[in-house]
């Protein structure tokens, strides 16, 4: 994928905010790679595992966020055992630039060949609001804010010639607002944990961005998370957490501990059935005997 700088501005302007410079994409084949996946599949660079193949990425810093929540908690991921042993799990730190967006997330598509991507990005908004959210769209127009590089997509738009056009994940997540309470929480008596919410406005910045251009290439096997700031009130562990759940959630949706949870209800729920057909059979032997 080629990137053609159109105009090139400096930094040292006048303006207190420098006027960005404006990029664009020459859509060739590389671009294209939802439809090479689609039709013969992209084989990975590496030896597929028996286990699933998860690529979590983290954006670095920007703007106010000097030290990013959503890299320090994908980071943390690497920690949990009950992960890391359920998943191939990959990481991957992400400029705030558009264009190490475009050639590094089709880059990691290529190499891993994942059945899951999370991207994950920080949001102010979610300052205090003990949540993360999962974004279900994304746009392929208006990125007209700068990026840490002073750049901006011509046009505002992923490609000049794209259409525009909103992509949705694949991956089935109405149900999340239930996951992190039930699973991180019950499952691993682990209390302070975000919750889940869906959200249908991912900002039009770097994390659209990103989401994007992952859409593009498998809506089936891409989703977005954005996680608060750190410390807003939760940790990068607390928040990994979080992360960890949803990761299970979509790529084994019955992990071990809800298997022994259900076993367990199966198990109690059978014994009460035949203690009831026994009581009932020892009650109508009573009644023969008194008839």
């Amino acid at each position: 994928m080629l990137l053609r700088a159109s105009t090139f501005v400096s930094c040292a302007s006048s303006s207190f905010f420098p006027e960005p410079t404006v990029w664009s994409v020459d859509d060739g084949s590389e671009a294209r790679m939802g439809d090479i996946r689609a039709e013969n599949g992209i084989e990975r660079q590496t030896s597929r595992s028996a286990k699933p193949c998860v690529l979590v990425t983290g954006f670095g810093p920007f703007g106010e966020h000097s030290i990013n929540a959503s890299w320090e908690a994908v980071q943390q991921l690497k920690t949990i055992n009950d992960l890391t042993e359920q998943v191939d799990l990959i990481i991957h730190e992400i400029p705030v630039a558009y264009s190490a967006v475009t050639t590094i997330v089709p880059e990691l598509w290529k190499k891993y060949d994942p059945d899951l991507v999370i991207h994950c990005g920080v949001s102010s908004l979610l300052a205090w609001k003990s949540a993360i959210q999962i974004e279900r769209h994304a746009h392929s127009h208006g990125y007209h804010r700068p990026d840490v590089e002073c750049q901006i997509p011509e046009g505002g738009r992923y490609c000049s010639d794209e259409e525009e056009r909103c992509l949705s994940t694949n991956v089935c997540v109405d149900k999340c607002h239930t996951w992190t309470t039930n699973s991180a929480r019950s499952y691993t008596n682990y209390c302070n944990v975000p919750v889940c919410q869906l959200s249908t406005d991912a900002g039009r910045y770097l994390c659209e961005f990103i989401y994007y251009t992952s859409l593009r290439i498998n809506p089936n096997a891409t989703l977005f998370i954005h996680v608060p700031p750190l410390y807003k009130p939760f940790s990068a562990h607390d928040i990994a957490m979080a992360i960890k759940t949803v990761i299970l959630k979509v790529v084994l949706p019955e992990t071990a501990e809800e298997r022994m949870q259900s076993e367990k209800l199966m198990t109690e729920i059978g014994g009460s059935v035949f203690q009831s057909i026994d009581e009932a059979v020892d009650q109508t032997d009573l009644d023969l005997v008194r008839f």
